[in-house]
């Protein structure tokens, strides 16, 4: 009971060992940190705070893309062009659960994939929609073999590895204003919104941090037992359900209802 453990994302590959795993936390009654680094990210934090206050209205439709190009040596590693180890499962962990923290929990969605680009057994890329339960929509558009900058590696700043664009990779729309990440560029009309109207644009003033040191900085405070964990093996099971479902629905070309 004196550790705390934080654990890398997804908890599982295994959606039952994934809920096996969040149900023994619990009844044990062990804080466990699940590592979605983007989480602690200030802008993030910003952002959820600008939706939350209802300053952009109604959510309408928003936009999340992960476009990107692996390179080639990437996939001398075997498994990595077998079925499963495409961008569906390796990387979209992380833009799922941001889209989960920011929009809330889908209901539905579609898709197609594609492994034209390289012709691997697993999929390059995939297109995905997603619907929500008050009738708001999303899509998100994955590659791991297209040439951009709109993915988060490359706009967000997080990763020295990663040469930094200024540019962003999610849009968030609503019925008063829109919003993009990772610049936090915030846009609505001056006064009652009309197409004929200019519109304005404002950046709010966030004090940039590295999320992989607030996420150190938060878990501390968790093993201390002064907060909760940002990110619970229970939440992480349901950004794991979205992954599944996302996989299913490309596979398939149907709607997978959640």
């Amino acid at each position: 009971r004196n550790i705390v453990p934080l654990i890398e994302k997804p908890i599982s590959n295994d959606l039952e060992d994934a809920q096996a795993f969040a149900a023994e936390a619990e009844t044990a009654g062990v804080p466990v940190l699940v590592g979605q680094h983007r989480r602690h990210n200030p802008f993030v934090n910003k952002a959820k705070e600008i939706i939350e206050s209802g300053e952009l209205g109604k959510l309408t439709v928003s936009s999340f893309h992960y476009m990107i190009y692996k390179n080639d040596e990437y996939f001398d590693v075997e498994w990595r062009r077998k079925k499963g180890a495409g961008p569906i499962l390796v990387n979209l962990v992380h833009d799922v659960d941001l889209l989960r923290y920011l929009l809330g929990e889908p209901v539905a969605v579609q898709g197609m994939q594609s492994s034209a680009a390289r012709g691997f057994e697993t999929e390059d890329s995939a297109v995905v929609n997603v619907r929500f339960a008050d009738g708001a929509l999303a899509s998100m558009t994955i590659s791991d073999a297209t040439a951009s900058p709109w993915n988060w590696e490359a706009t967000a700043r997080e990763d020295p590895q990663y040469r930094p664009f200024d540019a962003d990779a999610y849009f968030i729309g609503g019925t008063k204003g829109a919003l993009s990440l990772p610049r936090l560029h915030q846009f609505s009309y001056d006064g009652a919104s009309n197409w004929h109207k200019p519109l304005q644009m404002e950046i709010p003033a966030v004090d940039s941090a590295l999320p992989h040191k607030m996420q150190l900085k938060h878990f501390v405070k968790v093993v201390r037992r002064e907060v909760e964990p940002v990110v619970t093996p229970a939440d992480n099971v349901k950004t794991l359900t979205l992954l599944n479902a996302i996989k299913e629905a490309a596979e398939t070309g149907q709607l997978v209802e959640l």
